[in-house]
């Protein structure tokens, strides 16, 4: 065998070895991002019904929308959640479960820790502002007339 072919056969196994290695590398890399991407959309929700929830529980105006909103976040914590957010709401779940309504400290710490871990996900500043509920009612013009 020549040793020219031998080379070429030897540089050709080397490239094909060196694509590989960074395809695979490369999938890796972007799976990990999707991910992480979906976690986040995810946990940004958990936080926005969180916090609708807690609006709702404050001014005392709990409806429908609010119980499917606690109940699908709760669930969504419990998939994509740090371990400390589970614990939270698996407090928040048994505290409703027992009838014995939310407790207000585990419910903020839980919004407070989501907020975190999102903006430290995000590469945001870290906060350490309380959390503002806004809960703002409108008339329907058409049926108070």
């Amino acid at each position: 065998m020549d040793i020219s072919l031998l080379k070429l056969a030897s540089g050709i196994v080397i490239a094909l070895a060196g694509w590989l290695v960074v395809h695979r590398l490369t999938l890796k890399r972007t799976t990990l991002a999707k991910r992480q991407e979906v976690v986040t959309n995810y946990l940004v929700d958990v936080y926005r019904k969180l916090d609708r929830f807690a609006a709702s529980l404050i001014s005392g105006e709990l409806s429908k929308k609010d119980a499917e909103d606690i109940n699908s976040a709760i669930t969504d914590i419990q998939l994509f959640g740090s371990v400390e957010q589970i614990n939270l709401a698996v407090n928040i779940a048994e505290s409703l479960t027992r009838k014995k309504g939310v407790k207000n400290d585990d419910l903020i710490n839980l919004i407070i820790n989501l907020r975190n871990n999102l903006r430290k996900e995000l590469n945001l500043e870290y906060v350490s502002a309380n959390i503002a509920h806004l809960n703002v009612s409108f008339i329907d013009d058409e049926n108070s007339a």
